[in-house]
């Protein structure tokens, strides 16, 4: 690293990444790496978000510090540039050998401190520098001491750096002012945004110190106070695991071997680990449940060291050892393996993770103990002490809280590995936050003033704080009103200028206590505007329990229970009755009905006690989620309560009407409910105007005294009267399924599907548009489009027929609406829709049916070529026995059509149907082949009835046809035959008189063709009936 070191802090090397930079910019596509940046009180920081892990390593010259990333990227400094850095005046990057490096530059005296998070992010901080009298005060920098030994190597610990060699005499340090044309010049504004410039580096003194970081380590600050305030140690798990003792720093040992010792926990699994001493006993407990049976090994033999004892824990794994007073642990990891090595007790222990006492946290003082890497909190009863105390497991080694923090409502108890809090407070709260472990309580911690904190190790105290008091419940609505409503733009201006007037450092406290004011007297809107912002300023908020309550609640107010729903979702909240409270509004605000009874039950105590403006509010909606789930008991406690608690004011206003016509209504008392919507619907308040309106029209609809196309007309005036939210969406519904009660499908689906586009969120249009598929569909599956004229219900598919379900049943709505295109001879239309189905959609009988109704659509039309086309296509072997006469029938009669006679007769040479006969008759007939078409008929119309019983119209017309061809063929004595069995029964039918002209004596010779007995009878086409006979007898489509 340190041959590295001076490669890239050497000017010309620099100017030379510059220059490459810009040719690999220009060449290669770069990662993008977003850089955040945020001003805390003690110190600024720049968050690096890599997309993936990345290594580093930070290096110190004077003002400037230099990161290098072990990969190419792009940082964007656009946030950055927008926030005000006091630390962080001027920064640049540049891309050399393939790496990503960034340059800034910090003030004299300031420290700076890094680590990871989440993986692929590396977090940079600049801490401010001492006060000038602590640093006029401060000793002077001790001598260079002599290099300290190099600590044993452990396996999965990255190696140690090598020993940089002698430096080259350095070219004389540039002035920053001159460094590059994008300088800043003259007095630069305190705090303003850091300027983004392409510096070269400054070049190191002979001699001077240096100071860098790999991965994490962190640097010693430059100047006269890194000696008086060194900054916390990195959790970076490259760090070495072990922090050995220099020689003579240890007390003079016994001499015997057996004053240290190992105990080795085969773990088998990975497990953060948290190990202690107290109480005369060494606890080591891990993150998980582990089976350690035979896998903890003790290589020692320390006078008065126990056995493993096991501590039993949930959801986790502990056990502890009896261990003598003058020994204590240091803790190492090779991969699920954990070391715990005893020894005695060293004169100064490695520095431990930093705790920053947080003095002005908008929701209250707070502990933060700096680790990214804590993933759970472990609540452990002592079995000796008896008291509970709170463990955070930490994954790598060395990561601890090594010395005792302590403070009125809670201590930090030191440890070897991990966190260990002891609450003396029974509020008090320990859980992981973005950036470390917060220890806090409702209201905030008792924090002492920095001259109270004398003895107390390693805690940064930040901020003036205020005095704690612990609210009585999660809203202090008294408090945070602080004076009745009359006096509220009073009020305000005092609040409003309280946050002017703020240090920065408390100013987010100040904001949140006018976040608070507005929400205590209503204001949602400005509260979570207030809110999100501090969300932005502060991370940690969005995650505390407290914070995720109040925006909640906001968000109720202002219309949102989906996003309130989710903020008050949070387990912790589940035992605060005030939360309940809200979640039940939520509840209500979302529908979800029988939820909100269940809470507002649950809250009840709490509702009771509720101050203005939120009680009437939310009395209301218990009252509607009784009734609507039926509670009219309930309800009817709930507003007679009400009514008392405003004497009787509730009860004139539009809300009270509405909810007691919907109370009257449950009880069945329809006369009261629709006088109570009446009056509620001439109220001023749009709300329950809309929503009183909407109900007299259902039950209106209901009662039958008001048609469909009239309910459409009264809805059209309401659709506008309120927009926005589920009680539009009602509207819409309500409109959608009026229109289509009255026939009007168009204008009816057309209004359901508006309500997929206005709410293309909400589960409920996603639902709505479904049955407005199904209803579609049914119209034409269910025949409820035959009350539709053919071309109205063509049209309607047309528009839209995208409604149409995949599938089976699209499949039958297309078939369906062919059948009604045939009723109106549209031939051509009703086959084309069919045609598209048999040629790409079905398989199988399926296929073989539909293309045999398609055959017959395109015969009827007069399209024999097509109908053939329609039968080849549509032949799928095995063809069901049911169609395959009939198949075999309108394949022949199409080849008669084409003239390809032979053809057709040949292919009914071995069916013996009447059809097939009828058939050959057409066959015989179109080709003068008289003898054969009489025969034909004969054979079809079969003996004359006895008794001289009348025919029927189509087998009289079968006689009629068979007379002619007997006497087109010349057929006397046929033709006498006939006369003598079918005149009694041709005499009482319609062709009476042609059948006695036709078939008289001697009538043979004198019709020779067909066009002398046109003047008599009219041909009467056989095939056609055959064709309208197939038409009525057709099965039908299912």
């Amino acid at each position: 690293m340190t041959i590295r070191w001076r490669a890239i802090w050497s000017s010309a090397a620099l100017v030379a990444a510059l220059s490459l930079s810009t040719a690999l910019g220009a060449a290669t596509a770069e990662t993008v790496v977003g850089v955040r940046a945020g001003v805390h009180p003690d110190r600024n920081r720049l968050v690096f978000d890599w997309p993936e892990a990345v290594d580093y390593t930070v290096a110190q010259q004077g003002d400037t510090v230099q990161i290098t990333f072990s990969k190419p990227g792009k940082a964007d400094f656009a946030r950055v540039q927008k926030t005000r850095l006091r630390n962080v005046p001027t920064i640049g990057q540049a891309l050399a050998d393939g790496k990503l490096i960034v340059q800034i530059t910090i003030p004299p005296g300031s420290a700076i401190s890094d680590f990871r998070i989440n993986k692929s992010g590396v977090v940079l901080d600049v801490i401010d520098p001492p006060q000038r009298d602590a640093v006029a005060k401060a000793p002077a920098p001790a001598a260079p001491q002599a290099p300290a030994p190099t600590p044993p190597q452990v396996a999965g610990a990255a190696p140690r750096p090598e020993p940089a060699p002698p430096a080259a005499t350095p070219p004389k340090t540039p002035a920053p002012a001159a460094a590059t044309p994008g300088s800043a010049t003259g007095t630069q504004a305190k705090q303003a945004p850091p300027r983004t410039l392409q510096l070269p580096p400054q070049v190191p003194p002979q001699g001077q110190q240096q100071a860098t970081t790999q991965g994490g380590q962190q640097p010693v600050p430059a100047g006269p106070s890194a000696s008086s305030t060194p900054p916390p140690p990195s959790a970076s798990p490259r760090r070495p695991v072990v922090e050995e003792p220099s020689t003579g720093s240890a007390p003079a040992a016994t001499g015997v071997e057996t004053r240290r010792g190992t105990v080795t926990v085969e773990a088998q699994e990975p497990a953060a680990a948290a190990v202690y001493v107290r109480a005369g006993f060494l606890y080591a407990v891990f993150g998980r449940p582990l089976d350690l049976e035979g896998r903890i090994k003790v290589d020692t033999l320390i006078p008065g060291l126990g056995g493993a004892e096991t501590v039993p824990m949930r959801g986790a794994t502990a056990f502890r050892m009896a261990m003598p007073d003058d020994l204590e642990p240091r803790v190492e990891r090779d991969g699920n393996t954990w070391r715990i090595s005893l020894g005695p007790r060293a004169v100064t222990r490695p520095e431990g993770l930093p705790v920053d006492a947080q003095r002005d946290f908008p929701l209250g003082a707070r502990l933060v103990v700096g680790v990214p890497d804590a993933k759970q909190v472990i609540q452990m009863n002592d079995p000796v002490v008896g008291d509970q105390l709170f463990l955070v497991p930490l994954p790598n080694p060395g990561q601890a809280v090594g010395e005792p923090h302590g403070f009125a409502q809670v201590r930090l108890l030191p440890a070897s590995q991990g966190i260990v809090v002891e609450p003396l407070d029974d509020t008090v709260s320990v859980r992981p936050i973005r950036d470390g472990v917060e220890v806090t309580t409702t209201g905030g911690l008792m924090l002492s003033p920095p001259g109270d904190l004398v003895g107390v190790s390693q805690t940064r105290l930040s901020g003036k704080g205020r005095d704690v008091e612990a609210p009585a419940g999660l809203f202090d609505l008294a408090k945070w009103r602080r004076g009745p409503t009359g006096e509220f733009n009073k009020l305000r201006q005092e609040v409003q200028q309280a946050v002017v007037k703020a240090p920065e450092v408390e100013r987010d406290r100040a904001r949140m206590d006018l976040a608070h004011f507005y929400f205590a007297h209503g204001y949602s809107a400005e509260s979570l505007g207030l809110l999100g912002m501090l969300a932005g300023n502060q991370p940690d908020l969005e995650s505390r329990p407290e914070f995720q309550a109040l925006r909640g609640a906001a968000r109720v107010l202002y219309g949102d229970p989906v996003g309130g729903a989710e903020d008050l979702a949070n387990p912790a909240l589940d035992g605060k009755e005030e939360a309940i409270l809200w979640r039940a509004a939520a509840e209500a605000g979302r529908g979800d009905w029988a939820a909100a009874a269940r809470d507002f039950d649950r809250a009840r105590a709490k509702l009771d006690g509720y101050p203005d403006p939120f009680h009437t509010k939310l009395a209301a909606m218990a009252a509607e989620a009784r009734i609507r789930t039926g509670d009219r008991a309930g309800a009817a406690r709930t507003l007679d309560m009400l009514a008392k608690r405003t004497n009787g004011g509730f009860e004139k206003k539009p809300a009270g009407q509405f909810l007691r016509a919907q109370l009257q209504q449950l009880a069945g008392d329809k006369d009261g409910a629709m006088a109570s919507y009446r009056a509620a619907a001439k109220g001023t308040d749009r709300l329950y105007r809309t929503r009183a309106e909407l109900a007299l029209v259902d039950m209106e609809q209901e009662l039958g005294t008001l048609e469909p196309m009239e309910a459409a007309a009264r809805l059209e005036r309401l659709r506008f009267a309120w927009r926005g939210d589920d009680l539009e969406m009602d509207i819409l519904q309500r409109l959608g399924e009026a229109y289509m009660k009255a026939g009007n499908f168009p204008d009816g689906i057309n209004t359901i599907q508006q309500i997929a586009t206005l709410f293309p969120d909400n589960p409920r249009a996603a639902e709505l548009s479904r049955g407005v598929s199904d209803t579609f569909a049914n119209l034409y599956i269910k025949d409820g489009a035959a009350a539709l004229p053919p071309v109205q219900a063509l049209n309607l598919y047309e528009q839209f027929k995208d409604l149409a379900p995949a599938g089976p049943r699209g499949d039958l709505v297309v078939r369906k609406l062919a059948e009604r295109m045939v009723e109106i001879d549209l031939l051509g239309r009703a086959g084309d829709l069919l045609q598209g189905q048999v040629a790409t959609k079905l398989q199988g009988p399926e296929k073989v049916e539909v293309g045999t109704r398609l055959a017959e659509i395109r015969l009827q039309d007069a399209k024999p070529d097509q109908t053939i086309a329609a039968l080849d296509m549509s032949e799928v072997p095995p063809v069901p026995p049911e169609l395959v006469a009939r198949r075999r029938l309108l394949r022949a009669r199409a080849l008669a059509d084409l003239k390809r006679y032979g053809e057709a007769v040949a292919l009914l040479k071995e069916d013996t149907s009447q059809s097939a006969e009828l058939l050959r008759v057409d066959i015989a007939w179109r080709g003068a082949q008289w003898a054969e078409a009489a025969a034909g008929l004969a054979r079809v119309i079969g003996p004359a009835p006895p008794d001289g019983t009348p025919l029927s119209k189509d087998k009289s017309d079968l006689v009629l046809n068979q007379a002619v061809a007997l006497s087109l063929a010349g057929d006397s004595a046929g033709l006498d035959k006939l006369r003598a069995q079918f005149t009694p029964a041709m005499s009482a039918g319609p062709h009476a008189d042609t059948f006695r002209v036709l078939a008289r004596s001697g009538q043979s010779g004198n019709l020779v063709d067909l066009a002398s007995i046109q003047s008599r009878v009219k041909e009467v086409g056989t095939f056609q009936k055959f064709i309208a006979s197939r038409q009525g007898s057709a099965p039908a489509v299912n």
